[in-house]
């Protein structure tokens, strides 16, 4: 019989915040708006100010064969592929903190 595990899928989502004066802005293009300093963000050109973790929203929960969970093991994890079948499971196993309960 094969071993069943319980995958839950979350989403994290931060708070980041970012800032850019706006004489930086006219000085790079004679004049400013404030969409500029959201393209900058898009563009990965301004680092971040401040983060805040806002938590964790859970988006999934199914329950999958020990084969199923293995192969989502490999596709997200694809750096730990080689590893073999009972390192996977171990570490699998080792990721449930039982001292928080």
């Amino acid at each position: 019989m094969t071993k069943e595990y319980v995958m839950v899928t979350c989403i994290q989502q931060f708070k980041i915040k970012y800032a850019v004066s706006v004489d930086r802005l006219k000085d790079e293009n004679g004049t400013w708006d404030a969409d500029w300093a959201k393209d900058l963000v898009t563009c990965n050109d301004l680092d971040e100010l401040s983060q805040k973790d806002i938590g964790e929203t859970i988006v999934d929960c199914e329950v999958v064969t020990e084969e199923k969970l293995l192969e989502v093991f490999d596709k997200e994890n694809d750096y730990l592929a080689g590893w073999e079948k009972d390192q996977k499971l171990y570490w699998i196993e080792s990721t449930y903190n039982e001292n928080n309960g």
